[in-house]
């Protein structure tokens, strides 16, 4: 049966209901786990955050309650990085294991939202660390140079350049985000295993004597040139 979600009227009532759909989610968070039980609580981690957490934010805003919205928006990251590593082991189970990992680094991006409000979430970045590596092979990373032409701001969704906000700071019931909307490739830089700012930028395949080799599942395919796949980007080498 679906977490019920409903239309908290303080923050003792949704944290006793978080501490409930926390229990319940972490419980699943192993490969072995029935992938119709994961799915469900996926879609209840979703259901917290999006509406009964959000609306409160509102109300608690409303009312001045600073150190409430705040709270609330610890809960709402740490339930989201629940989510994102229950959707990991889905898609592993699935063989998307290129899209599980993007889910296991926004649930890293996720407890570190936690710890920075909180200051308590080392055990779990600990811990997601540990299952990364277990389930994945170690990567190799790259970092590109880009020219932000522009960016908006989640707040006042103007833009973020000439705007008074910070990304990562509090404002009302939100939290501050910057979204690059246009921009220009400058270059791009081979990293190894030293880590970028944004971990799935990384090096997806990789060939030699017309032989591709994906670099996360280990797949081989036949290619007329040596070269070397980007995330999102392709680089080509003699």
């Amino acid at each position: 049966m679906p977490f019920p979600v409903i239309n908290f009227q303080d923050f003792s009532e949704a944290h006793t209901a978080y501490q409930t759909l926390l229990d319940h989610a972490t419980s699943l968070c192993y490969v072995s786990c029935k992938n119709s039980l994961q799915d469900e609580c996926c879609a209840n981690l979703e259901n917290f955050v999006t509406s009964g957490s959000r609306v409160l934010r509102l109300k608690l805003n409303v009312l001045g309650d600073e150190e409430g919205v705040k709270k609330l928006i610890v809960l709402e990251a740490q339930l989201t990085a629940i989510y994102h590593e229950l959707a990991c082991l889905l898609l592993l189970k699935s063989n998307e294991a290129e899209k599980a990992w993007d889910h296991l680094v926004l649930a890293q991006e996720c407890v570190k939202v936690v710890g920075r409000f909180f200051g308590n979430a080392e055990g779990q970045f600990d811990r997601l660390r540990v299952l990364e590596m277990l389930l994945f092979p170690q990567q190799s990373f790259m970092s590109v140079g880009i020219i932000v032409q522009e960016s908006e701001c989640s707040i006042c969704t103007g833009n973020y350049e000439i705007c008074d906000h910070v990304a990562g700071e509090i404002y009302g019931a939100e939290l501050c985000r910057r979204t690059i909307t246009k921009l220009e490739l400058k270059e791009t830089s081979f990293l190894g295993n030293k880590e970028p700012k944004d971990r799935r930028c990384r090096v997806t395949h990789i060939s030699r004597n017309g032989v591709k080799v994906n670099l996360m599942t280990r797949e081989t395919e036949s290619c007329e040139k040596n070269e070397t796949i980007l995330y999102g980007y392709a680089a080509r080498y003699n």
